[in-house]
């Protein structure tokens, strides 16, 4: 995170390991609406392509189906 910043510095490099998770949610009935199915399908391919933006190993965001 601190690479993004030029005035930031990055400490413990090699002794922390960051983790993120996301957890989506809905409804039984809600999941069977277009609108939802879509939104998960745009999030899942939105994070898979920015997964190195999101592990701080690249610094663009990729825009999905770009």
């Amino acid at each position: 995170m601190a690479e993004t910043g030029e005035r930031l510095e990055s400490v413990l490099d090699d002794e922390v390991e960051i983790v993120r998770q996301f957890w989506i949610t809905a409804r039984q009935e809600q999941r069977r609406l277009a609108r939802v199915r879509l939104l998960w399908d745009f999030l899942r391919e939105a994070l898979e392509a920015n997964r190195a933006l999101l592990m701080g190993e690249a610094r663009e965001l990729v825009l999905p189906g770009a």
